[in-house]
């Protein structure tokens, strides 16, 4: 009796050394089946985009195919550009006066040259045209189709002087 205490600790002890192997058993399995689910998560979502890439070619081929022919074929048909819908601002008006110019010079020019100045040699703003877009980072100025794009905020440029998204360059 007298080594009781002694057997209680014992017994203690390989109770410890039990619950602890279980445990790590345990553990062991639960980070098997994690990982196995882990594995199976990531292989699915690795095939996702390769299926969207297939989607988006699909549809950038029948784009290409159907809607580019048909649209050229409604704009080749059309002798006068769509009536404007809203009335133009001063700046607006100046900017048609530009693209007029650019369509009348696109009759004695040759297309390629005509399209080669444009592109590497966009309108500057000046204080009658686009006083506002002076020194704004941007402003863009490039002519495409006939039409000045003066900037992404503002395409057919501001109305005043002052613009409320002018940033400095």
């Amino acid at each position: 009796m007298e080594d009781w205490p002694r057997d209680l600790l014992k017994m203690l002890e390989e109770l410890a050394d039990d619950v602890a192997r279980e445990l790590e058993q345990c553990l062991e399995q639960c980070l098997e089946s994690v990982s196995d689910n882990i594995g199976d998560t990531v292989g699915t979502l690795l095939q996702i985009p390769e299926e969207i890439f297939e989607l988006l070619d699909e549809a950038t081929g029948l784009s290409q195919e159907v809607i580019f022919p048909e649209s050229e074929e409604l704009l080749r048909g059309q002798s006068d550009p769509a009536p404007p819908v809203l009335e133009l601002q001063p700046e607006e008006a100046e900017a048609e006066a530009e693209i007029q110019e650019t369509e009348e010079t696109e009759e004695t020019e040759p297309e390629a040259i005509h399209d080669f100045e444009l592109f590497f040699n966009p309108v500057v703003p000046t204080a009658e045209k686009y006083p506002a877009c002076i020194g704004c980072k941007n402003y863009h100025g490039y002519v495409y189709g006939g039409n000045i794009v003066v900037c992404g905020i503002h395409p057919y440029g501001w109305h005043s002087e002052d613009c409320p998204d002018w940033e400095g360059i």
